[in-house]
């Protein structure tokens, strides 16, 4: 079955969000990533693949996710380039971009980064439904908006 075809049927969709938690040195900040996966499967009904990269330091502070998302430990050159002029921590801000070196892309019908403090509130299958071209997220919607913050 084609792309196309599992795009307009559904059946055999395979659909990746993929989240970032590296350097993580505040527990404060493994539990927003907990929260994010939970809040996407129980609020957003979302029943694709979760993949959370991080590093080899952050993976015991990431807690029991393996029900919910593969935590998968990553070597930091592959998400980041080592002659990059920026300071250690801000390296991995380029680290969305360079999925691909850690997660065959081509697997999915459809893929979404998401930060590790994002809380779904609804349903976010429709963000997934139909997309035939590049998306992204405007920042700054209201929560109480009517409608997704996707364009």
């Amino acid at each position: 079955m084609s792309s196309e075809e599992r795009h307009r049927t559904g059946v055999g969709r395979r659909d990746l969000i993929y989240l970032i938690a590296v350097g993580i040195d505040d527990p404060r900040f493994a539990d927003m990533a907990q929260w994010c996966v939970e809040s996407l499967r129980r609020w957003g009904c979302f029943d694709g693949d979760i993949v959370v990269l991080t590093d080899a330091g952050s993976a015991g502070r990431l807690g029991d996710l393996s029900s919910d998302a593969e935590v998968r430990v990553v070597d930091d050159g592959l998400l980041w380039v080592a002659d990059h002029d920026r300071k250690r921590g801000e390296r991995f801000q380029m680290a969305r971009l360079n999925v691909h070196r850690a997660i065959d892309l081509g697997r999915y019908d459809t893929v979404m980064y998401c930060d590790v403090d994002i809380l779904a509130i609804r349903d976010i299958r429709p963000l997934f439904e139909h997309v035939r071209e590049f998306r992204y997220a405007r920042e700054f919607q209201p929560m109480s908006g009517p409608g997704y913050n996707a364009s």
